[in-house]
């Protein structure tokens, strides 16, 4: 299963991606390949077109990924807003196999 937790405080907001799907053979599963470009998607669009990679830390490797942006601001939240909805609709259909968790303070 992959987890998927999603946090915001009025200082930073970030995620944290743990595990596999396991919903298909490796190299066939749909599910590992939605939850990881919707997480490449979001931190290069923070790099690219926002210039945050000074204010972003940042770890990766084979089942994780984590990424924070010590920023809050109306851009920053959108991009995070539509990486959420994406991993809720990938929740809605493939539910056995993400976890989705949001902490907000």
């Amino acid at each position: 299963m992959i987890e998927v937790k999603v946090f915001k405080n009025k200082d930073s907001v970030g995620f944290n991606i743990n595990g596999h799907a396991d919903y298909a053979e490796h190299g066939e599963d749909i599910v590992c390949a939605a939850v990881s470009i919707l997480s490449y998607t979001i931190y290069r669009s923070l790099i690219v077109n926002l210039g945050l990679e000074k204010k972003m830390d940042s770890k990766q490797k084979d089942g994780f990924m984590s990424v924070r942006v010590s920023a809050r601001n109306e851009q920053i939240d959108l991009l995070f807003d539509t990486f959420i909805e994406g991993m809720r609709s990938l929740k809605e259909g493939y539910g056995d196999f993400i976890r989705l968790t949001l902490e907000e303070d």
